[in-house]
């Protein structure tokens, strides 16, 4: 405003026309008006805005006191270490402690730094998910980490873990499955590996089954039985015990026949405490230890001694006979 408009009254106020003798209000701690004695323009404090802002700033502090109060009877654990007010970066964070307070809310916790987008609780890589205390409660034990064990790995339990439960109902399934695909399947009475085959370590079967060997079983059981040809029965074939203490058993009743068979470069052993009692080679056989020999022919006249002598040097070959005579 010049002085010119001033001394002519040309003066607006929010683009409307007034008359200076009125005075100015700026709607601020300041006022104008003009000295009808001097006819200069006064500016003046304006006390009644001051004491507006005054009373305003008295209410705001106020408001404030009363926030803290709630915040500290709600959030606090009652010793005096509760939940904290921080002011991080421009913004009022909470670091909590609900004490015996439940969290319910319609959001999602976000936790650490630069945690997931999505899912109801999101954490960032490379970081246990989930820690325990232990039984001390002078330690912590993670259980459940994402992407430390290698990248985007779900790692379940650690070193420091006891031991791992997994428990359902009688009739639920636990399910495996790599990549959408149902690998293994566990129910309360069946392990079911699909296509699968088990490599390593060893199977033990059975109630007290052998504590060594990769297959292990019980005594007097039938380690292996096989489905008959028509699919509607089972027939054993193979039994540990069950014929006699510590007798292994080839064969059943129900079994029409047994073969075994080898390579023609081959030989087959029947052997007690490791001492061979038959061997057996292609085209051969040999008896308690005997080199195993092709079917001998006996020769010589049976009218005199050069057949009998024929015949105990075959046998003797075969192994059945130790030939003492002379």
């Amino acid at each position: 405003m010049s002085a010119l408009d001033a001394l002519l009254g040309r003066v607006e106020s929010d683009g409307v026309a007034i008359e200076l003798g009125g005075g100015l209000n700026f709607k601020a701690p300041l006022s104008a008006r003009l000295n009808p004695t001097t006819r200069v323009i006064d500016v003046e404090s304006n006390t009644e805005a001051v004491e507006d802002l005054e009373a305003q700033a008295d209410d705001i502090e106020s408001r404030l006191e009363e926030l803290e109060a709630i915040f500290e009877s709600v959030l606090t654990d009652g010793t005096g270490s509760g939940s904290t007010i921080v002011l991080d970066d421009g913004q009022i964070k909470i670091v909590p402690n609900f004490d015996s307070q439940d969290i319910t809310t319609l959001g999602r916790l976000a936790l650490g730094a630069n945690p997931s987008t999505a899912g109801n609780v999101g954490v960032p890589h490379n970081t246990p998910a989930m820690s325990g205390r232990n039984s001390a409660n002078d330690g912590n034990h993670s259980f459940l980490t994402w992407g430390s064990i290698a990248n985007n790995t779900l790692g379940l339990g650690t070193t420091n873990i006891a031991g791992i439960v997994f428990d359902v109902t009688t009739a639920a399934v636990f399910t495996f499955r790599v990549n959408g695909t149902t690998e293994h399947e566990l129910t309360s009475t069946l392990a079911d590996f699909k296509t699968n085959g088990i490599v390593g370590g060893y199977v033990a079967l059975g109630t007290n089954p052998a504590d060594s060997g990769p297959v292990r079983i019980p005594h007097a059981g039938a380690a292996i039985a096989g489905r008959n040809s028509a699919n509607d029965g089972n027939h054993s074939f193979l039994t540990w015990g069950t014929i006699a203490n510590n007798w292994v058993g080839l064969g059943s009743a129900n079994v029409a026949g047994v073969t075994v068979n080898c390579t023609s470069a081959g030989s087959l052993l029947l052997s007690v405490n490791s001492s061979a009692v038959i061997t057996i080679q292609d085209a051969k056989i040999g008896f308690f230890g005997a080199t195993a020999i092709v079917k001998p022919t006996v020769t010589g006249s049976r009218g005199g001694n050069a057949a009998l002598a024929s015949l105990l040097t075959a046998l003797a070959n075969l192994g059945l006979i130790t030939n003492s005579t002379s």
